[in-house]
């Protein structure tokens, strides 16, 4: 998947690079972002962004 700069999030810093969304930069390129997890979320650990896609 192609990185789309117009579909860069500012003021969001992914660095999980296994998704297809990530850059070399640690931005995020999905355009959207869902993050869910438990909702009494107490640590990141808990969380999770739901808008993740594996790179193949």
């Amino acid at each position: 998947m192609m990185n789309n700069e117009a579909n860069v999030i500012n003021g969001i810093k992914c660095n999980v690079e296994s998704c297809v969304y990530h850059s070399s930069e640690d931005r995020c390129h999905a355009g959207h972002i869902t993050v869910g997890g438990d909702r009494d979320a107490c640590d990141c650990c808990e969380t999770e962004c739901n808008t993740f896609k594996a790179k193949a």
